[in-house]
């Protein structure tokens, strides 16, 4: 008999910074590793793709939408994958919350509606957005919970992204007069590999968390989390996979492309220009930056020997130059093109700006 198989489901990365908007070997996605065992177990394939990875399912036959030879079963099943970045580089050029790299992630699913010019997204369900902000990456069995205030007696409680409540467990202080400041949570190593959240009675607060149990801390960028259905995982049994999204009608293959997208990172471009080579024929007061199209206008302010070049603006990063021409004249000739500018790109260098998110991408040029 034939073995015959068909794409399941496919996810790729699109990133505006890139020309071709796939950063291609920049980005890795690579199951988990209860996916693995899963993939394994059900006799899926899990194959790279560009800037992705794709999955395949053995059907019954070369139909358009064929049936699955091993259906899954009405309790559904997840897949989840980690996003890495392979260039060092590519944190400095993606617009993204503030995160700990290696100690936080970004979480995406299937489970919101999100389509754009024909392109299902992926984001983050649980703050119903394209990027959440990072949720914390806990790969031990015990989970290290902090109290803030500290407390000398509560309840630690753990519910998962359904929110049903998957554990309370009562904490007191062995010290009648000193209160925890921390607690660990043995519990913890009970519940599968997923997204949850962690509170506790005392202080009100809670933490978001994903469970990676085998995942190398490294510095995974994210994780994805895809679904054919929940109304056998969630305890309210509500499928919250959108029509759109579903890659199963049933046990019939239907064979969705899934997207995330990264937006480029905006930073304000600075160039400190300075006077070397031609220090009696060239006056750093006449310089001047034009750019073509005329979409970047400068600030310009004299330091010595040198003319500083602010944006009034951010823009957005590009693998592709922008065209940014310095002009000036030598002794009293006419004003002329001296050189073209450099772009910032992805090895450039970030500083801080004025305010406390704004970064500045400084470029030095000789002349």
């Amino acid at each position: 008999m034939k073995t015959i198989y068909t794409t399941l489901f496919s996810v790729q990365v699109q990133h505006g910074y890139y020309a071709s908007e796939r950063p291609g070997g920049d980005v890795e996605i690579v199951p988990t590793p209860d996916t693995a065992r899963m993939l394994r177990d059900r006799a899926f394939r899990c194959r790279p793709i560009d800037s992705g990875v794709a999955v395949y399912a053995e059907v019954t036959s070369t139909d358009p939408q064929p049936d699955l030879r091993r259906p899954v079963g009405s309790d559904g099943v997840r897949f989840a994958f980690v996003v890495r970045a392979r260039s060092p580089h590519l944190g400095g050029v993606t617009d993204l919350p503030t995160y700990r790299p290696g100690r936080q992630v970004f979480c995406f699913d299937n489970l919101r509606s999100d389509v754009d010019g024909g392109d299902l997204l992926l984001g983050d369900s649980l703050d119903d957005s394209r990027v959440g902000p990072a949720v914390g990456l806990e790969t031990r069995p015990t989970l290290l919970y902090e109290f803030d205030p500290p407390t000398q007696s509560t309840v630690v409680r753990c519910t998962d992204r359904f929110g049903a409540e998957r554990f309370a467990v009562a904490v007191d202080s062995p010290d009648p007069v000193e209160p925890l400041d921390e607690a660990r949570i043995a519990e913890w190593d009970d519940l599968p590999p997923g997204r949850y959240t962690v509170s506790d009675d005392d202080s009100g607060g809670s933490v978001e968390l994903y469970k990676g149990s085998g995942i190398e801390r490294g510095a995974p960028l994210g994780i994805v989390e895809i679904f054919d259905r929940t109304d056998g995982m969630a305890e309210d049994g509500v499928d919250r996979v959108p029509a759109a999204y579903r890659f199963l009608a049933g046990d019939q293959v239907t064979s969705v492309a899934y997207t995330v997208r990264l937006e480029a990172r905006a930073t304000t471009w600075k160039y400190v220009v300075v006077n070397k080579f031609q220090p009696e024929e060239l006056d750093v007061a006449d310089l001047e930056i034009e750019s073509d199209p005329a979409s970047s206008t400068f600030t310009r302010q004299i330091d010595g020997d040198r003319a500083i070049f602010t944006a009034d603006a951010p823009r957005e990063l590009r693998q592709e130059p922008t065209t940014l021409r310095l002009r000036g004249r030598y002794g009293t000739g006419p004003v002329q093109d001296l050189l073209d500018l450099p772009s910032p790109d992805a090895s450039s260098p970030l500083e801080a700006g004025a305010t406390e998110t704004e970064l500045v991408s400084a470029m030095y040029v000789y002349v």
